[in-house]
């Protein structure tokens, strides 16, 4: 079962997106600030999602923290309202793998984790 830390700190988003990937039978983390993510970073994880406006800091400063039991950086899927091309280039330089605007669908979601994931662990995504 995949690890998968969710850093968000608007209560509804948060608790729909840990719903969303409990459905499809990830184990979550969710956290609504940096620092309590940062405290949970210090284990290896398999997936990173985080906002980049948080109460108390950005989100983007989580994502070299991120790292897998091999001590690889974790991918990490960015959320945000920001979507400026300017905003999304931020979030791929901070490390992100992929960037997802706010408001995304759920089929987004779960999609954008199921590859990187299968894309973390060899598998072939052509196999899902």
């Amino acid at each position: 079962m995949s690890n998968i830390v969710v850093v968000e700190d608007d209560d509804a988003v948060r608790d729909v997106v840990v719903a969303m990937l409990a459905d499809r039978g990830y184990s979550v983390l969710p956290f609504g600030n940096a620092a309590e993510a940062r405290r949970a970073l210090r284990d290896p994880v398999d997936l990173l999602i985080v906002d980049v406006e948080l109460g108390d800091g950005c989100g983007l400063d989580l994502i070299p923290l991120a790292v897998t039991e091999d001590d690889v950086q974790a991918p990490a899927i960015v959320l945000s309202s920001l979507r400026a091309e300017g905003d999304i280039m931020r979030g791929f330089c901070a490390g992100a793998v992929d960037y997802l605007g706010k408001p995304f669908s759920r089929e987004e979601l779960l999609a954008r984790c199921a590859i990187h994931l299968a894309r973390r662990s060899g598998l072939e995504t052509s196999t899902m």
